[in-house]
This record gives structure tokens, C-alpha cells and sequence, in this order.
């Protein structure tokens, strides 16, 4: 309990038991706090469905509840790092280090996707933008992403891990939020 704090965050269907290794590694080789974070519809989260507002409000949450007044440390993995990312530009509180491994970056990227998955319509696909800016995100979707809004987000180091080769998160996703940041 009085060693650094770093939250683990995991991914877009997955569950907190994902980052168990590096859990263990940081039990066994320095003294951390840890605090996993398991988020909504996820794991043995009754809920079905959720997205990267309601979870980055669910982080926000537990910010509020341990109230860390200290820096303290990330690593999240993919849908996590949008989460991270959401936590923390909407609160006050600092981070020290994050790790992403791998990262969302555009929000509309993920719409395309699914536009595509499913052969949706233009019309259908209009309204569900729509949908989406007007009742979850409140800003256009064009605007929702990672690399703008990490840098409302106070931090002192970022390092992201991406495979060039990822099939599920493109590699250019962490190019864009390199480019946007000034380290």
C-alpha cells in the first residue's frame, strides 16, 4: 500500500485478468501499489454494452474514490488507453508514466469499421453518427480522438508499444498521436 500507485487497464473484450503478468512482474520486482481496473460490460460486469465515454467515466470513478494526490503510473492496453485517455482529460489528476500498449486513436476509424462489418447504408450510418455526437459524445465524432484529447490530459511520459504489423489497431494510430504530442 506505500509503494507507487499504477493503474492496469485493459482492453476492449477483455477483462482485468489480461494484465495479470505484468501485475506479477511489478509485485515481484519493485514495490507498486496496483489497482486493476475492470470495466464496464466486461468480465463479470453485468452490463452488455458500453463505450470509450462510459468507461473513461468508470476510470474517472475510481480516480475520485482513491483520490491519489501523487503522480502516479499507467499501462492500458488498447480500448484502455482511450480510456486512460478520457479519465484523464476530464479530471485533474496526474500521471507520471503511461505505457499503451497499442492505442485507438480515431474514433470515426472504428465507426468505418463497423459500417463496413455489418454493409450498413449511408443513411443508417449518417444517423448513427449522429446518434453518437448528439447522446454519448457530445462534440462531432471527427473531433473525438485519442491524440487530441491527450493533450488535455497532464502527464510526464508516454511510451507506446505497437506492433507496425497489429491486424485489429493500426500502427498509424500511434504515428498520429506522436505526431500531435511534443515531447
Amino acid at each position: 500500500p506505500d509503494g507507487k500507485l499504477v493503474f492496469l487497464i485493459h482492453g476492449w473484450d477483455s477483462n482485468i485478468g489480461s494484465l495479470t503478468l505484468f501485475a506479477k512482474g511489478l509485485m515481484e520486482t519493485n514495490n507498486y501499489r496496483i489497482i486493476g481496473v475492470s470495466l464496464p460490460a466486461h468480465g463479470y460486469h453485468d452490463e452488455k454494452r458500453t463505450n470509450m465515454v462510459e468507461s473513461g467515466e468508470a476510470f474517472k470513478t475510481v480516480l475520485n474514490f482513491i483520490n491519489q494526490k501523487e503522480r502516479f503510473d499507467v499501462i492500458a492496453h488498447s480500448f484502455g488507453a482511450g480510456v486512460t485517455t478520457m479519465g484523464l482529460a476530464t479530471s485533474t489528476y496526474k500521471a507520471d508514466k503511461i505505457v499503451f500498449l497499442t492505442t485507438p486513436n480515431k474514433v470515426k476509424n472504428i465507426f468505418d469499421e463497423f459500417k463496413n462489418f455489418v454493409k450498413m447504408g449511408d443513411k443508417a450510418y449518417s444517423n448513427m453518427l449522429e446518434i453518437a455526437k448528439n447522446e454519448i459524445i457530445n462534440e462531432p465524432i471527427e473531433e473525438y480522438t485519442i491524440a487530441k484529447k491527450l493533450l488535455k490530459a497532464d502527464y510526464n511520459d508516454l511510451l507506446i508499444i505497437h506492433d507496425e504489423y497489429d491486424k485489429i489497431l493500426p500502427f498509424s494510430n500511434s504515428e498520429e498521436i506522436v505526431e500531435m504530442h511534443p515531447w
